[in-house]
């Protein structure tokens, strides 16, 4: 159920009148279930963009860790990812 709700979000989301783009931070695909999530996502149309990305610590006693980023319905550009990972450490 969740699948088909989170599934008619993206169509919403893709029609042109509504249409905006989406940034999703997932784990790394290591371990099955981490490779099964990216596969759903990637089925949605969302595409896995290059670059290499370190979740900021929002707390002294974490630390930053590796994260893929994803986007739909297309890849970003360089500036936009350098954008939203900017937003990430300044106002999130």
């Amino acid at each position: 159920h969740e699948q088909r709700v989170f599934e008619d979000q993206i169509v919403a989301l893709n029609h042109s009148e509504y249409h905006c783009d989406v940034i999703l931070e997932i784990d790394p695909p290591v371990e099955s279930i981490s490779i099964r999530r990216k596969n759903f996502y990637m089925r949605l149309g969302f595409m896995e963009n290059h670059y290499q990305h370190k979740h900021p610590a929002y707390r002294k006693q974490n630390v930053p860790h590796e994260l893929v980023i994803m986007s739909f319905p297309r890849r970003i550009s360089k500036l936009e990812y350098s954008q939203f990972n900017e937003y990430l450490k300044s106002d999130v």
